[in-house]
């Protein structure tokens, strides 16, 4: 199966109907198994934020609630030769009806795109992350270099997306995705593009604060002549953009999270194997198109899922409780206020605690964070990405059963590494001793896996022996 894609270069915003055809036309393959991959790593198919304690039990009617929604993007396609091809029915639909649909697919294609245009670029660069904004505008991934509070990602566009050549420094993208059941909106592309262009430089931390130039594009999943296709638009940059603060390691756990909530939402419990390397499991019906596909947790992953979700807990408060009341008070004096003091306040009071929902374990290594910067007897930070990187390099017991201290950074950079898309599949593939050849293994950038379900195998009848006496 495969995607067109027609792409144009340095489009002005707003754009018309341009006169001259695309700068490029390319065709990227999508199977069934990379379509509900790109979609699963467009972050689909679990909410928003569910990281409690116990976050891969979720309710019931929520797992069935996120299963429908994934599987009316699918009840809208058929295979066919040329590509996926809309039903006949879908133009009977209104707007509402395709909502969710469009928007599925449009990250699919805006999934497929980007990393087709990565691929056309000398030298070829290859996706590290991808992320969702509901993670890199949660509180302790990211924030505007300008303000306080990021809003609530109304006007982020939907995707950050890091990507490496083979020599030479990682680079940022923001992309934004749109998606209609129809032909080509340039006037929803127009849109696409305002956000995009929101994003001018991306400032990493812990990693020296350097900033990053980015580019910005908008990707459309269309019809045409009833058959799925892309847009991707790239304009000029806008003078009037923002500078964002990240703190990686934190996404990186933070993407790891939402895939494992995924997992649990998207799979039948009752079928879960495990190989040693991956928790697998059959993935819902009604879920993809064309062959039964079942999903995978990376087993590592699945196991620090509980400590993920307490580290990402604990920082959370700290940016509430703690960064964001000491930096507005910076932004107010001219004193610098004293950052010692500060940090005795969050361990010598304990009060916030109390009016939070903040766990145990996670109230345990907000403590322990505190008081080791204190002992460390740092300088006070004067940036919110300063002050992350200090959290986020503190080194104690993350879990409360290590036997060493270790850093976030340690901690992220650890599952990051072993969760690398081209280390798993090696290792899946490896223990695919049944694999055939046209059996499909997809390893996505989330800690997840998509693989083909064997067929059954089929009984051969034979004549039942006669037995004389």
């Amino acid at each position: 199966m495969k995607l067109p894609i027609h792409f144009f270069a340095s489009l002005p915003v707003p754009p018309s109907i341009p006169a001259a055809p695309p700068t490029n036309s390319w065709t990227a393959p999508l199977s069934p198994a990379q379509l509900v991959g790109h979609a699963l790593d467009a972050g689909y198919g679990a909410p928003a934020d569910l990281l409690g304690p116990g976050h891969t039990a979720m309710p019931l009617e929520l797992q069935q609630f996120m299963t429908l929604r994934m599987r009316s993007a699918w009840k809208l396609l058929k295979k066919r030769a040329a590509g996926y091809e809309a039903h006949s029915f879908v133009s009977m639909l209104d707007a509402t009806d395709k909502g969710d649909a469009s928007t599925i697919l449009g990250s699919i294609c805006a999934r497929a795109a980007i990393e087709k245009w990565l691929q056309s670029q000398t030298p070829k660069q290859k996706i590290l992350r991808f992320w969702h904004y509901s993670v890199y505008t949660s509180k302790s991934v990211g924030r505007q270099a300008a303000a306080l509070t990021w809003n609530g990602g109304q006007s982020a566009p939907d995707f950050l997306v890091c990507a490496k050549p083979a020599t030479g420094p990682q680079k940022w993208y923001a992309l934004e995705a749109k998606g209609t059941l129809g032909p080509r909106d340039w006037s929803a592309i127009q849109n696409g593009l305002n956000q995009a262009q929101l994003v001018c430089a991306i400032q990493v931390f812990p990693a020296g604060g350097t900033h990053f130039p980015t580019k910005a594009f908008c990707a459309q999943a269309h019809l045409s002549h009833s058959l799925l296709m892309a847009t991707l638009v790239d304009p000029p940059p806008a003078d009037d953009a923002l500078s964002l603060q990240l703190c990686e390691p934190l996404g990186v756990l933070r993407h790891l999270a939402r895939g494992v909530v995924q997992w649990a939402a998207l799979t039948d419990d009752r079928t879960i194997t495990e190989d040693g390397q991956v928790h697998w499991a059959r993935l819902a019906r009604g879920v993809g198109v064309g062959a039964p596909l079942e999903v995978g947790v990376l087993s590592t992953v699945y196991e620090a899922s509980e400590t993920i979700g307490v580290v990402l807990r604990a920082f959370d408060w700290l940016v509430d409780g703690l960064l964001d009341p000491f930096l507005a008070r910076l932004a107010q004096n001219s004193n610098r206020p004293d950052w010692g003091a500060a940090l005795a306040g969050v361990v010598a009071t304990q009060a916030p605690f109390a009016t939070s929902q903040l766990d145990a374990n996670a109230r345990r290594l907000v403590a322990d964070l505190v008081e080791a910067l204190r002992r460390s007897q740092l300088g006070a930070p004067t940036s919110w990405g300063e002050a992350m990187s200090q959290l986020v390099n503190a080194r104690v017991r993350i879990s409360s059963t290590d036997d060493e201290p270790s850093s976030v950074v340690e901690f992220a950079n650890r599952l990051d590494q072993q969760s690398e898309p081209s280390r798993v599949l090696k290792a899946v593939t490896e223990r695919l001793t049944d694999r055939p050849a046209n059996r499909e293994v997809q390893v996505l950038l989330n800690g997840l896996a998509i693989r083909q379900r064997p067929e059954p195998q089929r009984l051969v009848a034979t004549e039942r022996p006669v037995v004389r006496g």
